[in-house]
C-alpha cells in the first residue's frame, strides 16, 4: 500500500510537468514573436551605442510628426483623408526612410541603379507608346467628329435643364425633400429638416460643399 501511495504523487506531478510543457509551447511563440522589435532595440542599443541618442531623438520627432498629422487629419472630411496619405504622407514616409537607410548603409544606392538599369526597357516602350499614342490624337479626335453623337434636341435640353433644377432644390443627402437649412458661415443650402437633424451628430461639423466647418444653422422657407 506505501508503494501505490508514493506512485500515486509522481504520476500527478508528471502530468503537471506535462500540462506546463504543452502550455509553454503554446505561449513562447507568441512572446517570441512580441518582443522581437524589444530584442532588435536592444542588440542594436548594445553594438552601436553612438545612435542611441540619434534614435531616441527620431523616436521623440516621429512621435510628435505623428500627433501633428493626427490632429490634422482628423478636422477633415474623408476624401481629403485619404488624398493627404496617399499624396503626403506616403511620399515623405518613403523619401525619409530611403534617405536614413541610404546613409546608414550606402549599399542601397547600388540597389537603386540596378533597378534603373532593369526599368529601362520598359521606360523607352512608354515613351515610344506615348509618341505613338499623342500621333494618332488628331485622327481620332477628327473620326469622333465624324462618327460622333449629334447634338442633343431642343427637348432634350429642356429635360436636362429641369432636372438640373431638381437638383439644385433637392436635399444633398435624401434627394427627396427640398433644401430648407442654410449652412453658416459658408451660406450654402444643403438638407432638408430631417437631414439636418442626422447632420448636427456628426463630429465634425463640416459643409458638403466647402468642407468649412458649420457654426450655425439657419431654417429657410423656399417660395
Amino acid at each position: 500500500m506505501s508503494e501505490i501511495n508514493e506512485e500515486e504523487p509522481d504520476e500527478a506531478l508528471r502530468a503537471s510537468r506535462t500540462a506546463f510543457d504543452y502550455l509553454f509551447k503554446l505561449i513562447y511563440p507568441v512572446y517570441y514573436f512580441v518582443t522581437i522589435p524589444l530584442r532588435i532595440t536592444n542588440w542594436f542599443f548594445t553594438n552601436f551605442p553612438i545612435f542611441s541618442s540619434v534614435s531616441l531623438f527620431l523616436f521623440v520627432s516621429t512621435t510628435l510628426i505623428v500627433l501633428y498629422v493626427y490632429r490634422r487629419l482628423s478636422s477633415t472630411p474623408r476624401e481629403s483623408f485619404i488624398s493627404y496619405i496617399l499624396y503626403t504622407v506616403i511620399p515623405y514616409g518613403v523619401s525619409i526612410v530611403y534617405t536614413a537607410v541610404g546613409f546608414i548603409f550606402p549599399q542601397v544606392h547600388m540597389f537603386t541603379r540596378v533597378i534603373n538599369a532593369l526599368l529601362h526597357p520598359i521606360k523607352f516602350i512608354l515613351g515610344f507608346i506615348e509618341k505613338v499614342d499623342n500621333r494618332a490624337a488628331p485622327i481620332r479626335r477628327t473620326v469622333e467628329a465624324i462618327h460622333g453623337p449629334k447634338p442633343p434636341s431642343k427637348s432634350s435640353i429642356k429635360s436636362i435643364e429641369e432636372s438640373l433644377n431638381e437638383t439644385r432644390i433637392q436635399c444633398v443627402l435624401c434627394k427627396l425633400d427640398d433644401k430648407r437649412v442654410l449652412l453658416r458661415p459658408c451660406n450654402h443650402l444643403c438638407f432638408c429638416e430631417r437631414c439636418n437633424d442626422a447632420f448636427q451628430k456628426q463630429i465634425p461639423l463640416l459643409c458638403p460643399i466647402c468642407h468649412i466647418p458649420v457654426k450655425s444653422f439657419d431654417i429657410v422657407h423656399l417660395s
